[in-house]
């Protein structure tokens, strides 16, 4: 299981390193973590705080005894959520800062009964009503608060979920009639939609909903014909795209030959080269998009495309990489944190030659990173022609370059309302990583490389939204409310409240031409 921003199954630098790296090798190292804990590792989740919390079958973390079957490492020491829980873990989910969802086989947590499903409020346990069932291998949360839960499970007290269920913080809730079988992952996409995984062959009895469904509130439907076998894990990247992980050749009714791992981009299935494993018995267990097109794989394999890679990989869009010599045993779950650093959990007892029982960190090497625009909130970064060579007097002169782009590595903080308490937040935007981050509030993952941060009250309602604009399509996306294309290209970005209603439009200014256009709304030449 993997989890990014709140998606899916739950990714700093040393120094500016320009060395040769061995062909299918990416560069970086492996550390321990806190020297570990005492058995494997099944589930991890990184908070808004950015606390890493493990789940599994372990009691004791750093040596120490007394850590039930759940921990948290803030990036120094681990620390223990009360007195646990009284039997393994399968899942973990966080929402906000300190809220800590716990899923698996257990029947009590702390001193509370709860089954299957338990909640962690920073002070205690909880249970969440009547719990569930069954054993829970997946939650997932909203951004509303509200917790999806997916398993073996088919009943809350009295009444049936089948295999995946909705607590409102009240009360539990079907999702239409569920699934036929287990589900074993849950990602939600910007929109709020949700995405199921597992070994079920139905969802909701809709056709072409084998391993993979999605749910969006009210119905269920499919991923073209699905995915010809089980699914362990899903996760969702800052573009949008699904990765699927699991015991799987093909998607659907034999249509792709994807090996294990796969990507949904919304109308189709894609192929991550030749996938992993060319033997019976492998498998991906988990998957974690790190941003720029890079996603990290992990399961039981020993290859991965054409290159050498024991149970994890990287795959940058094109080509697949080892991380040095890999792990000795599977690799059950996968945390990217951000900023660098990708968190594996599971079987293992080293990584990269290195002792870490069960838990370990990989760093890959910093590239340099482009300084950051000393210009206001919306400015676009200079012009910058390609250099030329000097023509020799006697020579024609020849054809000169068209200006290009050079987008900044993150822009500088802006000062917004982001909560609507009438005083203004710092915010930033790291680009290289899609990093939002809020000071004091909030961190989430929204855009990347290609993009421009535009952020605005994009609905009316008296807060600033995280959005972007990306040039190369047009694309203006404000987090949890809308989508257009409007301009690209060479345009310069600068949203605002044009037409005095209390929501931003999308608006851009055109220099070759001197347009100012604000969508929906007005066009005018000046400049």
């Amino acid at each position: 299981m993997t989890r990014i921003i709140a998606i899916g199954r739950t990714v700093v630098v040393s120094a500016l390193l320009f060395a040769f790296v061995a062909p299918g090798r990416a560069d970086g190292t492996w550390s321990p973590v806190g020297g570990g804990v005492n058995n494997w590792i099944r589930d991890l989740a990184i908070s808004d705080s950015g606390v890493l919390y493990a789940g599994g079958d372990f009691t004791a973390a750093g040596g120490e005894q007394g850590y039930y079957y759940i921990a948290a490492w803030n990036g120094f020491s681990w620390s223990k959520l009360g007195d646990g829980l009284n039997l393994y873990v399968e899942a973990v989910a966080t929402h906000g800062s300190d809220t800590v969802y716990a899923g698996g086989w257990f029947g009590e947590a702390g001193d509370f009964e709860a089954r299957r499903v338990a909640v962690w409020d920073g002070a205690g346990w909880g249970a969440l009503g009547s719990g569930l069932d069954g054993i829970v291998h997946a939650l997932v949360c909203d951004s509303a608060g509200n917790l999806y839960a997916g398993g073996e499970f088919q009943f809350s007290g009295d009444y049936r979920v089948d295999h995946i269920a909705k607590w409102d913080g009240a009360a539990w809730s079907s999702l239409g009639t569920g699934v036929d079988d287990y589900v074993w992952a849950l990602a939600l996409d910007e929109f709020g939609n949700l995405y199921a995984g597992g070994q079920f062959w139905s969802a909701g009895g809709v056709p072409g909903t084998r391993g993979v469904a999605k749910w969006n509130g009210t119905s269920w439907s499919a991923l073209s014909t699905g995915i010809g076998g089980y699914v362990w894990d899903l996760a969702f990247d800052i573009s949008g795209n699904l990765y699927v992980a699991g015991d799987f050749q093909w998607t659907g009714n034999s249509e792709l030959n994807v090996r294990e791992v796969a990507m949904w981009d919304g109308e189709k299935w894609n192929q991550l080269g030749f996938g992993i494993g060319y033997t019976s018995g492998v498998y991906a267990g988990a998957v974690a998009p790190a941003g720029g097109g890079v996603v990290y794989v992990g399961g039981a394999f020993e290859a991965a495309g054409s290159i050498l890679a024991d149970n994890i990989a990287r795959w940058d869009g094109s080509e697949w990489s080892a991380l040095t010599t890999g792990t000795d045993a599977s690799v059950k779950t996968l945390a990217w944190d951000g900023s660098g650093k990708l968190y594996a959990g599971g079987l293992f007892g080293t990584a990269g030659g290195v002792p870490v029982n069960f838990i370990a960190c990989w760093e890959e090497a910093a590239t340099p990173i482009a300084t950051p625009s000393p210009q206001g909130s919306f400015a676009t970064p200079p012009r910058t022609p390609t250099p030329t060579a000097t023509p020799a007097p006697t020579s024609t002169p020849g054809p000169t370059h068209t200006p290009t782009p050079v987008p900044p590595a993150s822009n500088p903080p802006w000062i917004t309302d982001f909560d609507g308490d009438g005083t203004s937040d710092i915010v930033v935007f790291r680009r290289t990583a899609g990093l939002w981050a809020v000071r004091g509030l909030t961190r989430a993952y929204f855009g990347g490389s290609d993009d421009y941060a535009a952020p605005g009250d994009y609905n009316g309602d008296g807060t600033t939204e995280m959005g972007i604009f990306r040039p190369a399509s047009g694309l203006w996306a404000a987090r949890g409310v809308t989508r257009a294309y409007f301009g690209g290209g060479f345009d310069m970005h600068h949203p605002g409240d044009y037409d005095g209603d209390g929501t931003w439009e999308p608006a851009i200014f055109r220099a070759s031409s001197g347009l100012w256009a604000v969508r929906g709304v007005t066009r005018a030449y000046f400049g």
